[in-house]
């Protein structure tokens, strides 16, 4: 079946160290049908894809080295693969992406991934435009009716999908990023997730995750639920009306103009995101200003994962040849990967210099956090009581959580507590 799969193995093994990256492959007997299979033409993207980026990150020799192994893996996939590659891209329907963040926000780095991507598994020949700062309302609306092909975003910014939206994008004190994916892919997730959008004539794929989140920018330390009383923040997802609980007014607002509306006043207190995305939003520069010093506080309770999502109009996706929706998916899966692992590589190195910089940090009181995580259970409960689909996913998601938390403990936490943990003398390992 994949004699692609051998030849792009064999471009790796021939221009990489055998030490370092150890590819085996069995031989198969050729296929018997006269095409391959989606499956193997989706491979064939993945392992060109991957010979990319080996190429991009090589020690020893950079692209060039690699330029070979790259031809090879795109000019001599096994007999019929470029051949319908062409033929599955000569007369694909045209795409068309909006995204709903401004064209230099750090968030659109998804799309860009994806975008490269894409030309990558279709050699070029299947060009994506891309639309910026379209309103969310809009975007949603636009690519529900076919106006545009796809779009990208956060399920909690379309309000037509809600209760069940939350789920896929985060919950309070739930999922975190691996286990999210997990949940996803071997799960159920995946299926619940299509079966939520169905009714919009729409097909949803992963678009990246922004890993585990800060718990926001405030004006003074939070130390109980009382001390949220009056304050006005700008909070994403279920976190803000589990805070409102407290009496904290949610206030919607662009996470372009978090940083303007801190020094202006209009607002007390907000979150965005990771280290480094909170950094490319300027707030880090707003907390050391005289006018609105701010206090960093952790852990992100509110969104221990923040997942992002392409939409895909659905009679595109029915239009598309079982060979195109591979290259989606393939894409698509490559531009998720690739954003949630450059935030996980970003944040530590952003976090300390955010730190050296003088921003003051404050973790939430362990108190807060569990009369927090009580509060978010009430909302959640009440946020999907009335809706039965709703209902279904709330128990797919916590069932699934639940196996986490029994794992957890006895592995990556039970890890972690004594990873960075250095013994004073050989004496101290006795």
């Amino acid at each position: 079946i994949l004699r692609s799969h051998c030849t792009c193995c064999c471009a790796l093994n021939l221009f990489s160290s055998p030490t370092l990256l150890p590819i085996h492959t069995t031989p198969l007997a050729a296929a018997s049908s006269p095409s391959p299979p989606p499956r193997a033409i989706e491979l064939n993207g993945m392992f060109s894809a991957a010979i990319s980026a080996l190429a991009r990150t090589s020690p020893a020799g950079g692209p060039r080295a690699l330029a070979p192994a790259l031809a090879l893996a795109q000019a001599a996939p096994f007999p019929h693969a470029r051949a319908e590659r062409q033929s599955a891209t000569s007369v694909s329907p045209p795409l068309s992406l909006s995204s709903v963040w401004p064209e230099t926000f750090v968030n659109n780095d998804v799309v860009r991934s994806f975008q490269h991507a894409l030309a990558e598994v279709s050699g070029g020949a299947w060009p994506l435009h891309v639309k910026y700062g379209v309103k969310k309302e809009i975007a949603f609306d636009e690519v529900r009716a076919g106006a545009i092909s796809m779009t990208v975003g956060h399920s909690t910014y379309w309000p037509d999908t809600a209760p069940a939206s939350a789920f896929f994008a985060s919950i309070p004190f739930g999922l975190g990023p691996e286990e999210f994916a997990a949940w996803v892919s071997h799960g159920g997730g995946k299926e619940l997730w299509r079966e939520h959008y169905r009714p919009h004539n729409l097909v949803p794929f992963m678009a990246g995750d922004t890993g585990m989140q800060m718990g926001g920018w405030f004006n003074k330390r939070m130390r109980s639920t009382k001390d949220f009383a009056g304050v006005r923040m700008r909070i994403e997802g279920l976190g803000g009306p589990t805070l409102a609980r407290c009496g904290l007014k949610v206030v919607d607002a662009p996470a372009s103009k978090l940083a303007t509306m801190l020094r202006e006043g209009s607002l007390d207190a907000c979150e965005f995101a990771t280290p480094s995305m909170d950094l490319a939003a300027g707030l880090p520069t707003v907390a050391l200003s005289e006018e609105c010093p701010l206090i960093y506080h952790y852990p992100g309770w509110h969104q221990p994962s923040a997942v992002f999502e392409f939409l895909l109009n659905g009679d595109v996706h029915e239009q598309m040849s079982t060979q195109q929706r591979a290259m989606i998916r393939a894409a698509a899966r490559e531009a998720s990967e690739s954003f949630t692992r450059s935030n996980l590589a970003l944040n530590r190195g952003v976090l300390l210099e955010i730190i050296n910089s003088g921003v003051i940090m404050h973790q939430f009181p362990l108190d807060l956090l569990l009369e927090l995580k009580k509060l978010a259970e009430e909302e959640v409960c009440e946020h999907v009581h009335h809706h039965e689909f709703s209902r279904e996913v709330h128990e797919s998601y916590h069932r699934f959580m639940d196996t986490m938390i029994r794992w957890g403990p006895m592995s990556a936490h039970a890890m972690w507590q004594w990873r960075d943990v250095q013994p004073t003398s050989s004496h101290s390992r006795d």
